[in-house]
């Protein structure tokens, strides 16, 4: 049990919850994906969103270009890797 804001008590697993559970199994789930610039090492608050690791990396690539003026020839593997491994589930 747990108290909600106006101190109600409600049931730790709400009837919502487990209604979602039912309708999107854990299989069938879409996990949104996120990449802070800051965490690939430049200075930057930028987040980049999307519904896949793909998509994630695209913009990311895309961000670095129109933001931080690095062409998609001057990015090295190294840069590449990082970026997909600091690509987190939101």
């Amino acid at each position: 049990m747990r108290f909600t804001d106006k101190g109600i008590i409600t049931a730790e697993v709400t009837l919502v919850e487990q209604f979602a559970k039912f309708l999107f199994p854990e299989h069938l789930r879409i996990t949104m994906k996120k990449l802070a610039c800051r965490d690939v090492g430049l200075d930057c608050d930028f987040v980049i969103e999307g519904m896949s690791v793909k998509e994630v990396q695209d913009k990311a690539h895309q961000h670095a270009f129109e933001i931080h003026a690095i062409k998609p020839e001057e990015m090295t593997s190294e840069m590449k890797v990082k970026i997909i491994e600091n690509i987190l589930d939101k």
